[in-house]
């Protein structure tokens, strides 16, 4: 309901101070952030040109030696020209909504899924605690998902991240607002539960934020989110691999050919490990965070694609885990046939 806000920053653009005084009861009139607000609520609601004009007045007013946020607020402005094409080409895909076994009337986010497609763990937000639960598809059919959060021995503060591809190991972070790092958890085949998370070592972690990550089919090779050191900027994508004495390896950044000086995240392999998909503020986006995919060529990767409307909107958009070779996934999103708060989704390509 991002457009209710519209009316208010409105009003708020009538009386922009560049002297506001944050936190003040007396201050009555606006702060010029008012202006980049509007505009990306414009632009979250497709009225191109008026986004445009607002983003234009707020980049007028920054301090000049604000680069990072001068070239956020152009790219946005890209963004607008970027989305007129996309959503005037759409790609030919359907949104199935998977239904009463999965959805609730609660917020499910971060599904992913085994490679043969039958295991599926995601998030729930309860009321007191973010959940993860699990649930097997049997002949066709998803089972009531099971919290295994008591399994874990987790409080309610792990999210899920990525799973094996033979659906026995959970990677997941734990955000306590000023750190993200990264835990792990097997399946027992003896005991049919799930382990206790236990925290992955360096140089998985460090001490930045790692918010996502994903492993390779061989369990040799992990694909991180992280700001840490040798980032180009922000959030950047970096690889790992496996040693011989089973630790693993130093850190290597990807590149400028998929890592841009805004953030990259949620990277995640398709089936036959070809492609790497991720979420962008930087490239040809439409939008705050876009979905893109690059190609393995060599040792190196492929420019970055942009997976097209309507998979990727005007808002940010995270989180697509691909099934096949990638034109095909399961998302979380808030749409018309959902039940009014985000529903895991399978965007099949028609």
């Amino acid at each position: 309901e991002k457009a209710k806000a519209i009316p208010y920053l409105e009003e708020a653009t009538k009386s922009i101070t560049l002297t506001y005084l944050e936190g003040s009861y007396k201050e009555t009139q606006s702060p010029v952030e008012a202006y980049f607000y509007l505009g990306v609520a414009y632009l979250v609601t497709e009225n191109f040109e008026k986004s445009i004009d607002n983003l234009r007045k707020y980049l007028a007013l920054l301090n000049k030696e604000e680069i990072s946020e001068m070239l956020y607020v152009q790219k946005q402005m890209q963004a607008c020209s970027n989305a007129k094409k996309n959503i005037a080409n759409p790609v030919n895909i359907e949104l199935i909504n998977l239904g009463d076994a999965i959805n609730n009337n609660n917020p499910n986010i971060k599904a992913v899924v085994s490679a043969d497609g039958n295991t599926m763990i995601f998030n729930t937000k309860l009321k007191f605690y973010d959940a993860i639960f699990v649930s097997q598809r049997f002949n066709g059919q998803w089972t009531d998902p099971k919290n295994i959060n008591t399994e874990l021995v987790s409080d309610g503060k792990l999210y899920v991240s990525s799973i094996s591809a033979d659906g026995k190991t959970l990677i997941m972070n734990m955000n306590d607002n000023f750190n993200s790092d990264l835990y792990i958890t097997t399946f027992s085949d003896t005991t049919k539960k799930w382990n206790q998370f236990t925290r992955l070592e360096a140089p998985i972690n460090t001490k930045f934020w790692e918010s996502n990550a994903c492993i390779s089919k061989d369990g040799k090779t992990m694909f991180i989110a992280s700001n840490r050191k040798g980032s180009i900027g922000g959030m950047d994508i970096f690889m790992c691999q496996l040693k011989e004495n089973g630790k693993w390896g130093p850190d290597v950044l990807l590149g400028e050919n998929l890592n841009t000086i805004f953030n990259e995240d949620t990277p995640f392999l398709n089936q036959d490990e070809t492609r790497l998909y991720f979420s962008s503020q930087g490239h040809e986006s439409m939008g705050g965070y876009d979905i893109f995919y690059v190609e393995k060529t060599g040792n190196g990767w492929s420019k970055p694609i942009n997976v097209g409307y309507p998979i990727n909107t005007t808002d940010d958009d995270l989180f697509y885990f691909p099934i096949g070779i990638g034109d095909s996934g399961y998302m979380a999103r808030i749409a018309a046939t959902g039940k009014g708060k985000e529903d895991i989704y399978l965007i099949q390509s028609k």
